[in-house]
């Protein structure tokens, strides 16, 4: 029996998550669809080598949430002593709709796919049809639900759920971070719109692995933004806040490091800055899974295999 993370969206959305768990099999791969509610078809040309993992709660054949999910090579689900990380990726507000192929035909997609197959993780891409931001709306939290699915019929390692996004996708790891701050293991928004974030969740985001990136060049997403974010973590912590450099200088880089919270802020990018170059240095960077992978969270959702 799983221990859910102790905070959900209401009294529907804690029966929800309860009953992902309590029901034997409820959302194991190759169940029928009137229990599993999965569209889990084939691969196909245009969503390159990722698996439709959408949801319809109500088996009525109208997606609560479209999705994609990425299966590492060498996957075996008869192997009981291998589990595999999970990351999820929050999309910009250019992927908006319900097409569920927009949010892997973008090149930050492509990086974090090679990356999965390079170290061996379950990359999942939900397509929200409206937007990310609002702590606790249904396409945020019909995500939570395909991540139980998720964990219910694919061998993930529970201790190794992570959860990045790009802009507006950025605020949606906020909400998420806040309201499930005990399920998932460390958080990396990149150029992430500021959202909103209680003051009593953030306390919850307190020594959790967090790395934020921004961009200086940015002009649509400024680095105020992730900078705000970084003040109230700091604040509610009882810590300094930070001095950041001019939003002028163009030339030097900044990082900060204290209590499980990262800032990295890319100022000397040799570009004119842009969507494309700030995903590829984060998403394209070594560094950036070597610290994700290394995260493990011991207090999460544990449940029997």
């Amino acid at each position: 029996l799983a221990v859910m993370d102790r905070k959900c969206p209401g009294l529907t959305g804690c029966l929800l998550l309860v009953l992902l768990f309590l029901l034997p099999g409820w959302a194991r791969a190759g169940e029928s669809t009137s229990m599993a509610n999965l569209v889990n078809s084939a691969p196909d040309s245009v969503a390159r080598t990722f698996i439709d993992w959408s949801y319809d709660f109500q088996d009525n054949g109208t997606r609560e949430i479209g999705g994609r999910l990425y299966v590492p090579p060498g996957y075996n689900h008869a192997d009981a002593a291998t589990r595999y990380p999970l990351l999820v990726f929050y999309h910009g507000s250019s992927e908006f709709g319900t097409n569920n192929t927009s949010q892997v035909t973008t090149k930050w997609a492509d990086y974090l796919k090679v990356a999965a197959q390079n170290h061996k993780f379950f990359l999942y891409l939900p397509q929200a049809s409206v937007g990310w931001m609002r702590p606790g709306s249904a396409d945020i939290e019909n995500t939570m639900l395909q991540v139980a699915n998720l964990q219910r019929a694919y061998r993930i390692d529970r201790e190794k759920l992570y959860m990045t996004g790009f802009s507006q996708g950025g605020n949606a790891i906020w909400s998420l971070g806040g309201v499930h701050a005990g399920a998932i293991t460390a958080l990396f928004p990149v150029e992430p719109l500021r959202g909103g974030l209680a003051d009593s969740d953030a306390l919850d985001l307190i020594g959790k692995p967090i790395w934020v990136f921004h961009n200086r060049k940015d002009t649509k997403v400024i680095p105020w933004n992730a900078r705000g974010r970084v003040d109230q973590l700091r604040t509610v912590a009882g810590l300094p806040l930070w001095t950041y450099l001019d939003v002028s200088d163009k030339t030097n880089n900044s990082y900060f490091e204290e209590n499980g919270l990262r800032y990295s802020e890319n100022g000397n990018d040799g570009s004119g800055g842009g969507d494309n170059h700030t995903t590829q240095w984060v998403y394209q960077n070594e560094a950036t899974y070597t610290w994700m992978l290394t995260q493990r969270n011991m207090t999460g959702w544990l449940a029997a295999g």
